[in-house]
């Protein structure tokens, strides 16, 4: 697979490089499989239909996925990022300037990241290259390609909307990894006070005219926003990662950057 790190095209990827001739559709591929297949056909479909259970049991597994890719990336991609750093890694370019952090270099496949610490004393941001194992990047590379499309998908169908995260964890709001510009004015939060509110009321008048199935698709929607990426969360999974796989209670993320450097000074 090749790239052109160059390319700066909002939504543009390594997945969009024509010289990258893969054997499927990515947009189609499992979409298709679903309908062809009478064994995912079954799973998926009822009279034509979505099942809710299967879209909640295939989210419960894209999410499962999820957490085990970046544990796989934090101890496998080098000197372990901070959590912000890896939460905040963009997959496909974005509007203002938001270049991904995803790349394709000599058949690896490498996450670029931006190093803040001590930026306010020097004024120097650092930019730090990661590279992946190949079998770790194939597993990157197939969840881009084939997984995440298909997961999109089925959210149209639930939700009514397209939902696709240019952030390869989380929702695409990123509050927490954002460039701090400032404290908010009072003003500014009570008009998010008076637009939640209104939002709430809108709601709360939809759901009377709703049947049952309407208000499945909005419990399944709201249960995809709850579990957001955040540091706590990337915490708690490397922890029973680590209690899981190596017997090691109590593991978090600052402490493996310190045995990481502790092992990279011994060789």
């Amino acid at each position: 697979m090749v790239d052109q790190p160059s390319e700066t095209r909002v939504g543009w990827s390594f997945l969009d490089d024509e010289r990258n001739q893969f054997s499927a559709c990515k947009q189609w591929w499992l979409y298709e499989r679903m309908y062809k297949e009478e064994e995912l056909r079954e799973q998926f479909m009822d009279a034509g239909k979505l099942k809710r259970e299967a879209v909640a049991a295939y989210q419960r597994h894209v999410e499962r996925f999820q957490e085990l890719l970046w544990v796989l990336m934090h101890l496998c991609g080098g000197q372990p990022a901070r959590a912000p750093e890896l939460l905040g890694i963009r997959w496909k370019n974005t509007a203002y300037g938001g270049v991904r952090n995803i790349f394709i270099e000599e058949g690896l496949v490498a996450f670029v990241a931006t190093y803040h610490k001590g930026y306010w004393s020097s004024g120097n941001i650092k930019i730090v290259h990661r590279y992946l194992p190949r079998e770790v990047g194939e597993l990157l590379v197939y969840y881009l390609w084939l997984v995440l499309p298909f997961w999109g998908k089925l959210q149209f169908q639930i939700a009514g909307k397209p939902s696709s995260s240019p952030f390869l964890w989380g929702d695409g709001e990123k509050k927490e990894h954002r460039q701090w510009t400032g404290p908010k004015r009072k003003q500014q939060k009570s008009r998010e006070s008076d637009d939640v509110s209104r939002g709430r009321e809108r709601d709360d008048q939809g759901e009377e005219g709703e049947d049952e199935e309407q208000r499945g698709q909005k419990r399944l929607l709201a249960q995809r926003q709850s579990r957001s990426w955040t540091s706590e969360r990337a915490r708690k999974i490397l922890k029973e990662s680590a209690m899981r796989w190596m017997g090691v209670d109590g593991l978090n993320i600052s402490g493996y950057r310190q045995i990481a450097i502790a092992i990279s000074r011994s060789r």
